[in-house]
């Protein structure tokens, strides 16, 4: 027993010996660590310094930004979402010939300013829920559109024409008041389509009577109505009103005060579409022109230091790791 225990304990005490070499060593490693550092500290600030200041006059010279973009966000009405990103595509194609802006007196150098044109849709999935549900009928079509929700797949382009509201994007490669010539231009464009001016002039006219028709139909039904309170006694020859006795409310009673709701939630449609839905599409949010910034890592005045300081290190490493194997061998021979 007395000889296990010797062994046991000679056993602890090499562990003890193995962890204490380990942790010596590593605190060894550590303290030169932070010597090579001390010691070379000014020659790395002289180098994060330079490469600093290197950086800064690169980016000035080469410009920090990768542009000006501006945003300005639409509502497309009367279906017209295919034509206006269709427009958009194709103006982002051949804007460089100049030809489009030229037709409105834009000087050149201020279409040369623009670097491109792009729409996107704010995805909001209500909007899909809400559109299907406001144009089709089909159970089966609205399933669809709800298992696309649920899937996360309303980026698709099938979904565009469902979305409210859309990003129009005009990216510039400097800031000039200029720019806003080009952005009322194509909004102005866009509006003036014939076929659209056509499709709304008569929707808007349509409007414009059925209201006319809506509201002398609600006065009539609020001045029965206004009778009939001040009026209760019934005449001998007027037509007798049958209660329903679910609710106590007289059934032709209950019907007028069902078609004023209706009268009224149509009224408010019609006056609300012919304020709003009066051109092809409605500014929500015309925007400004906001400075895009290259993202930090990639500016040099962040990475020509980093550079400097990661090459001189990397020469340090080699020079050490070169006297360490000369050491070897000669320990070797």
């Amino acid at each position: 027993m007395n000889k296990e225990n010797s062994n046991e304990e000679i056993d602890l005490m090499q562990v003890f010996g193995l962890v204490k070499n380990a942790f010596r060593k590593l605190l060894k490693g550590v303290v030169s660590l932070v010597s090579f550092f001390i010691k070379k500290a000014i020659l790395l600030i002289i180098l994060v310094v330079v490469g600093a200041v290197s950086g800064y006059f690169i980016d000035k010279n080469k410009g920090t930004t990768d542009g000006y973009m501006h945003e300005v966000i639409i509502e497309p009405k009367y279906r017209s979402v295919k034509y206006i990103y269709d427009f958009v595509e194709d103006l982002d194609e051949n804007f460089k010939e100049g030809f489009f802006f030229k037709k409105a007196g834009i000087d050149q150098s201020v279409i040369n300013n623009l670097v491109g044109v792009r729409i996107e849709p704010l995805i909001k999935g209500n909007d899909v829920l809400e559109y299907v549900e406001r144009h089709y009928d089909q159970k089966e079509f609205f399933e669809d559109a709800m298992e696309a929700y649920e899937e996360g797949k309303l980026e698709d382009n099938k979904f565009k024409d469902f979305y409210k509201h859309h990003k129009l994007v005009f990216v510039f490669g400097n800031a000039s008041k200029e720019t806003s010539k080009i952005i009322d231009y194509t909004l102005e464009f866009l509006k003036s389509n014939a076929y659209y001016k056509k499709k709304i002039n008569l929707v808007i006219t349509q409007n414009q009577e059925n209201l006319e028709r809506e509201k002398r139909t609600l006065n009539f039904v609020n001045e029965y109505l206004d009778n009939l309170s001040k009026n209760p006694i019934r005449e001998k020859n007027e037509v007798i009103i049958y209660r329903n006795t679910k609710d106590e409310i007289p059934t032709a009673v209950a019907s007028l005060l069902q078609q004023k709701k209706t009268l009224i939630e149509s009224i408010n449609k019609r006056e609300r579409a012919i304020e709003l839905d009066n051109e092809i599409i409605s500014i929500v949010d015309y925007g400004e022109s906001i400075s895009v910034k290259k993202r930090l890592i990639y500016r040099f005045i962040v990475i020509l230091p980093i550079v400097l300081v990661g090459l001189a290190l990397l020469v340090f490493l080699v020079r050490y790791v070169s006297r360490e194997v000369l050491n070897f061998v000669n320990e070797e021979q």
